[in-house]
């Protein structure tokens, strides 16, 4: 615990409150926390990584790029909708086998 709330340049009796749940971390030293365990911060504060939904939000927001290619070439404006419609059918369906995987 010394070593620790030495790192993060807080009080032991600071780090012991965030160990206890007395006391919530800010930004600052979750982020820093974070990058010592080698997890994200969405996984320090949320208890997951955050991938289902930033992954959703990466793909949409590269489809929405004026220069969108396959193996080199260009796609139209449809095929940048085929392309998403797809991609969207095959995040939500791999986020159900997850769920009902948890809830077996």
């Amino acid at each position: 615990m010394r070593e620790m709330a030495k790192m993060l340049n807080i009080a032991i009796s600071t780090y012991a409150g965030y160990e206890s749940g007395d006391r919530e971390p800010n930004l600052n030293v979750i982020t820093q926390l974070a990058k010592f365990y080698g997890v994200s911060v969405d996984y320090l504060v949320l208890g997951k990584s955050g991938n289902d939904m930033s992954l959703e939000f990466d793909l949409k927001a590269a489809l929405q790029k004026q220069q969108v290619m396959f193996d080199g070439v260009p796609l139209s404006e449809e095929d940048r909708r085929k392309v998403e419609d797809v991609l969207t059918g095959l995040f939500w369906e791999a986020l159900r086998r997850k769920q009902d995987r948890s809830k077996e």
